[in-house]
């Protein structure tokens, strides 16, 4: 009895189970259907050449249908076809169009805007009207095919004082049609239709486009409601669409009018004056010769997008950026700010903006200032702009003027002034100086305004009008990356003194312990004595330990790279010659780590030194993939790519290496802290813009999180979580200490999302400079491709090398190109060899028993100064080379070994 009551309990657990799993299945395929009707045009719902489904439209509806239980059918049709379907209610809804006071009454619209538009000014490339050339724009027929698009263009005709005709067309075939026949003179269009046939002459009308359902359509509150959950999770997802697929359009060239362009023809030239000694926004660099700066660098951008040459000068002893130009010494300058009573000035005229500037309070930290109460405030000579500033808004306070900022800041620490006003850009530069550690920011913005060119108001109105397009094409993301640059590049440069200041209580302890030493010394004369022998042999270990580490161990990876060089050329097997390859690979990336980690000098000076080269994009992830699935495999969990293809070629110069050791790394951070049987997704997205490309990548796991503590500081060296679910002996936390230096060093940035128990989410933002793709051809293999081995006949070589097997590769890549051999095993073996014998070079290795190959090419020196000496030594340092080269020898080549490296060498060696 009790056996039947246990069976009957599970048949109605079981039966509840089915319910409830038929029940979903029910509801997942129970979806709304939307009907969407579109004109279509082009990178909005297309078809890819893989035949793939692609475009602005289709990923956004895509995107909803993941967000709501909505299924979109996207119907293409003209514009009055769409709206007809609509109104008959053969479509739910249709899109994209401007909300208007006469479709408000008709229609009702999606509650977000589905991107931007304005509207374009299309003619023929072969008709003589010119960019904004509304006189002739009068009287013209301009063909449009939308009545909101017509209205629009008649507000714009009128605010420019020009008469037109305009013709109704049923679509855009049909206008371009009817301009190809000469029907009509210019279309009004969308930007967002833009044409690369025809040539733009005029833009209209920023406004937003909407999704359009008749009143009361219970679709259009479906389609409002996955459009809320869209942007409640990326505010930004339809401005990253824009760019993926309009980018080419926002980003065309200066559109110009006939009387500019007619002007640019005679080749204008004009000075921009500068301050001199304001290091890092503007200083006169004496070993180039040149202005360098963020303002020399922003006019010289200028001037190249321009067309209108703009000459960099300085001011000169007793004059000001205002005095340059009134007494009409230069043309321009650069750096006087927006105030009242130099906007009014009529003599003068304000650029667009270029970049935004704040200025704010610097003052003595341990002094309590109130900023409301009368102070005195010191301001540096050529500071128009504060000083009038100061004058309006706090005309109780007393004015000193002083000669420089960093006089200002000596003034504040002996507290003859309470404070001075400099901006943002400068307070980045100079703060950085140990001197004023003890000087503090105050928090609020004084004053805010930004960077300009101020011309003389006399000067020809095409030149500001000309600029002031340039400065708008060239937009504020540009001059940041023009700052940007030059603050990673430039760094407060010490002196002398300024170098004791900083140093002074370590140089005083540093003293103070001489002489205790000295004071030891004396009295205990014998006993010292012994312990500075014990003391010189323990540096000498030390300074000798990671030299020795580095040779050590890239010796046997030398043989292992060697090897794989020679199975990957002989194998005949495509097997066996892809574990060659997959060994070569891993060997390679062990050695740059080894490198890396012995490297204690780069690690102590807190710099990572990049080695960027022009590659091609997209050729990273297939090292990366083959070194984390082999870890993926091992604990059983699924690791998924999903790496975005970048139609065509596009060329970058980075440092592919770092960009492995990243992902490596926390690839492998994921997998590590993943459980048996997790998943790991790394995403990777491409976006390209202004000759730019930035990769997004993605690095997910479901594995146990990282608490919000440990957020704050998880980039500190040997940081550890503690209470994890891991061995507390697995890592000793330098792992994500590095990938932020290397991060930091490339001017990307790194994102975490985390939650203890649900996962991790690593997001890389990288952004580089798109290159011709003529420059990666790499010189060294391209000579190597030319070299004529057949020359190398009769030509012999003396290898000194004690170890047998990369002894052994030296041979073969000798013999593979027609060189003859002798191998020695130390250096006194190859002095009696070439005392005895003829040899036209000699490969050397370094550390070597009875004799190193230093001492033996000194002494060989001394008897044979012609014959070639390459050293080939796993001993790669800087400081290696030197040695080699003060010892004699020609050239020094690291191991592993390059073969067209070592060949090429060899080939310039002995026969050139």
């Amino acid at each position: 009895m009790k056996n039947m009551k246990k069976m009957l309990f599970f048949i109605w657990i079981l039966i509840f189970q089915i319910i409830i799993t038929c029940s979903v299945l029910a509801n997942k395929n129970n979806y709304q259907l939307i009907k969407i009707g579109y004109m279509p045009f082009r990178n909005f719902n297309e078809i890819n050449k893989e035949g793939k489904p692609t475009g602005y439209a289709y990923e956004y509806l895509k995107k909803l249908e993941e967000k709501e239980n909505i299924k979109i059918e996207l119907i293409p049709g003209a514009w009055d076809d769409i709206v007809k379907e609509l109104e008959n209610k053969k479509l739910d809804l249709i899109m994209l169009g401007h909300i208007t006071t006469v479709r408000k009454e008709k229609y009702d619209f999606s509650k977000y805007s589905m991107g931007y538009s304005k509207g374009i000014v299309y003619t023929d490339p072969k008709n003589e009207i010119y960019y904004q050339d509304y006189k002739n724009f009068n009287k013209k027929k301009i063909g449009y095919f939308c009545d909101p698009l017509g209205e629009r263009f008649l507000e714009f005709a009128e605010q420019n004082n020009f008469k037109c005709e305009l013709v109704r067309y049923s679509s855009r075939t049909e206008a371009e049609e009817a301009l190809k026949n000469k029907y009509i003179d210019m279309i009004a269009s969308e930007i967002m239709e833009y044409s690369e046939k025809l040539r733009a002459v005029d833009y209209f009308d920023l406004s937003p486009l909407y999704v359009m359902g008749l009143k009361g359509s219970i679709k259009i509150e479906i389609f409002n409601k996955a459009q809320r959950k869209l942007y409640e999770d990326n505010p930004l997802f339809d401005t990253a669409l824009i760019k993926k697929y309009y980018s080419k359009i926002y980003n065309e060239k200066i559109q110009l009018t006939r009387d500019e362009k007619e002007f640019l023809k005679t080749q204008p030239e004009y000075t921009v004056a500068v301050l001199p000694n304001r290091f890092f926004l503007s200083h006169y660099d004496s070993e180039s010769k040149s202005y360098k700066g963020i303002q020399p660098d922003m006019i010289r951008e200028i001037s190249k997008r321009s067309g209108i040459k703009l000459k960099i000068k300085n001011t000169k002893n007793g004059e000001n950026l205002l005095t340059t130009i009134e007494n009409k010494s230069t043309d321009m300058s650069i750096g006087l700010q927006r105030m009242d009573d130099l906007l009014s000035n009529k003599r003068l005229s304000f650029s667009k903006k270029l970049i935004k500037m704040q200025w704010s309070f610097i003052y003595d930290k341990d002094r309590k200032i109130n900023f409301n109460e009368k102070q005195i405030i010191g301001v540096p000579e050529n500071f128009l702009s504060v000083s009038k500033f100061i004058n309006k808004t706090k005309s109780d306070w007393k004015v000193k003027r002083f000669r420089t900022i960093e006089e200002c800041f000596r003034e504040i620490q002996r507290g003859t002034i309470s404070c001075t006003v400099i901006s943002n850009l400068d307070a980045q530069y100079y703060l950085q100086n140990p001197r004023f550690k003890d000087l503090k920011i105050y928090p609020m913005s004084v004053m805010d305004n930004s960077m300009n060119l101020v011309m003389s108001s006399n000067i020809n109105p095409l030149v500001r009008s000309i600029l002031d397009k340039t400065i708008l094409n060239m937009g504020e993301s540009t001059f940041k990356s023009i700052v940007t640059k030059n603050v990673m590049e430039v760094h407060y440069k010490m002196d002398f003194s300024t170098w004791l200041y900083a140093y002074r209580y370590d140089l005083i302890l540093a003293f103070v312990t001489v002489l205790a030493l000295c004071y030891g010394f004396l009295i205990h004369t014998i006993r010292m004595h012994k312990k500075n022998k014990e003391l010189d042999r323990a540096n000498s270990a030390k300074t000798n330990f990671l030299a020795r580490m580095t040779h050590d161990m890239r010796t046997p990876l030398s043989a292992v790279i060697g090897l794989s060089n020679f199975g990957i050329d002989e194998s005949k097997d495509k097997k066996t010659k892809k574990y060659f390859e997959k060994i070569k690979e891993s060997s390679e990336y062990l050695l740059e780590l080894l490198t890396d980690v012995l490297d204690l000098q780069r690690l102590e000076s807190k710099n990572i030194f990049l080695k960027n080269k022009v590659q091609r994009m997209g050729n990273v992830s297939g090292k990366v993939h083959t070194i984390i699935k082999t870890k993926a495999l091992e604990k059983n969990i699924d690791f998924q790519i999903d790496s975005e293809k970048i139609e065509g070629e596009y060329y970058a110069k980075f440092d592919s290496k770092r960009v492995e050791q990243v992902l490596i790394n926390l690839l492998s951070n994921a997998i590590k802290y993943t459980p048996f049987g997790g998943k790991v997704v790394w995403k990777t997205r491409f976006f390209i813009e202004n000759k730019k490309i930035t990769i997004i990548d993605e690095i997910s796991d479901n594995g146990i999180g990282i608490s919000k503590e440990f957020q704050k500081r998880m980039f500190d060296a040997f940081s550890r979580e503690k209470n994890r679910d891991i061995s507390q002996n697995d890592g000793v936390g330098l792992g994500l200490s590095i990938c932020k230096k290397i991060i930091d060093a490339m001017g990307a940035k790194i994102y975490c999302k985390s939650k203890v128990g649900e996962g991790t989410i690593f997001t890389i933002v990288s952004t580089f400079d798109l290159v011709d793709k003529n420059k990666v051809i790499d010189k060294k293999e391209e000579k190597y491709d030319t070299l004529n081995f057949s020359k190398f006949k009769g030509k012999k070589i003396l290898i000194c090398e004690d170890i047998e097997i990369n002894a052994k590769i030296v041979m073969k890549i000798l013999e593979n190109h027609n060189l003859n051999y002798i191998w020695v095993k130390n250096g006194k073996e190859a002095i009696e060899m070439v005392s005895e014998n003829i040899f036209h070079a000699i490969l050397m290795d370094i550390r070597m028993p009875v004799m190193n190959g230093i001492e033996a090419t000194k002494k060989i020196r001394k008897f044979n100064k012609n014959i070639p000496i390459i050293a080939l030594s796993a001993n790669v340092y800087g400081e290696d080379r030197e040695k080699s080269l003060r010892a004699g020898m020609n050239s020094h080549i690291g191991k592993p070994i390059n073969i067209k490296e070592l060949v090429t060498v060899l080939y310039s060696s002995i026969l050139e």
